[in-house]
């Protein structure tokens, strides 16, 4: 095999062909020279030859090398590649299913808020109804309470024209219960009912006032009592409330009236009233209740 054969391959065969077919011999030199001079040549030859093969080993086993740890590398390169592409797949699978999870809450938020805007509408109108039934019912408790207002007007309009009656007609309103002279008494008071009112008066026909009215009735019967009214409330005998009878005397701050029984009282109660029967003896707050005899 000529020399100039082997310097004109690549270094890649050259290589490849020394690690297949082993390295060129001294003895192949010799044994293919013809003269001393190629003897002389093939040895310098083989000598730059042998170097240079072997630099060309020496650089291919680097290469190789350097191929296989590129080779680790990008294969360590790949699989990291690979577990960020599970990963990547595993949080894209997580990613899409929150995002269908929300999509469905959107939806469920959104079915929920016309469901409460439905139900507000509802409750709204349920206030408007209650509201109008309120003022309906107000608008008819007034109607009631303004009939009643009326009613009770009417009532006591009545009552006083009864009262009115009863004290324009001398000797229709007769005492009861209690003692016979305290009876006496009583209906003797009552013939004057009707009679005027008159301040510091003691004329049970002309006219008097409250204290002037029942000493004058008393005197009648042979009975003195003081004049004004504050006295009369400490004169006589103090009775308790539920043992009044007719003849006794209710004081009051300022007034004083005679008890006739059935829970009524004639007194001489003012200028405009004049000499009348009222019931319920309680009307005023009562000082003291007396009995002069």
């Amino acid at each position: 095999m000529p020399l100039c054969g082997w310097r004109s391959s690549p270094a890649s065969k050259r290589v490849q062909y020394i690690y297949e077919e082993g390295d060129v011999t001294y003895l192949d030199i010799l044994l293919k020279a013809k003269t001393i001079g190629d003897v002389i040549n093939g040895n310098e030859y083989f000598q730059q030859l042998y170097e240079y093969d072997r630099k060309l080993i020496t650089e291919y086993e680097k290469t190789k090398n350097d191929a296989l740890g590129r080779k680790e590398v990008l294969e360590e390169r790949q699989s990291e590649l690979q577990s960020l592409k599970q990963e990547y797949g595993v949080r894209e699978k997580k990613l899409r299913t929150m995002i269908t999870k929300k999509r469905a809450d959107e939806s469920d938020f959104d079915r929920r808020l016309r469901a409460a805007k439905a139900e507000a509408g509802s409750q709204a109108e349920i206030i408007r109804k209650r509201t109008e039934e309120i003022r309906l019912l107000q608008k008819e408790e007034e109607r009631k309470r303004e009939e009643e207002r009326r009613a009770e007007e009417k009532r006591r309009a009545e009552e006083e024209r009864g009262a009115e009656e009863q004290n324009s007609g001398p000797g229709r309103i007769k005492s009861m219960g209690g003692s016979e002279f305290g009876r006496n008494v009583a209906d003797y008071a009552l013939q004057f009912i009707g009679n005027p009112y008159v301040w510091g008066g003691t004329s049970l026909t002309s006219g008097a006032d409250c204290s002037g009215f029942v000493q004058s009735v008393y005197r009648h019967f042979g009975v003195s009592i003081p004049r004004t009214s504050a006295e009369q409330a400490g004169y006589g005998r103090e009775i308790a409330y539920e043992e009044m009878e007719p003849g006794d005397l209710v004081c009051y701050p300022g007034h004083v009236a005679m008890y006739i029984g059935g829970g009524r009282i004639v007194h001489a109660r003012s200028a405009k009233a004049g000499i009348r029967v009222d019931d319920n003896p309680a009307y005023r707050t009562i000082v003291s209740i007396r009995r002069p005899w």
